[in-house]
């Protein structure tokens, strides 16, 4: 037995999933970098704050292109 572990769990399913597959794609420090920005961004991760973000902002704001 290790001892009890604190971790941060997302209650929200949706945010949880796009934080999850920014994570099996690219580095762990790119993948902060891109989740604190995608969180400045719309505050809230879900579906309507994507969807309303558009793609062209969405791409410019995580990419920076």
């Amino acid at each position: 037995m290790i001892g009890h572990i604190d971790r941060v769990v997302d209650t929200d399913l949706f945010s949880f999933v796009v934080h999850h597959i920014l994570s099996q794609q690219i580095s762990t420090s790119a993948q902060a970098t891109l989740w604190r920005r995608l969180l400045d961004t719309v505050g809230n991760v879900n579906a309507d704050s994507i969807i309303d973000l558009g793609r062209d902002r969405l791409r410019q704001y995580l990419l920076n292109v």
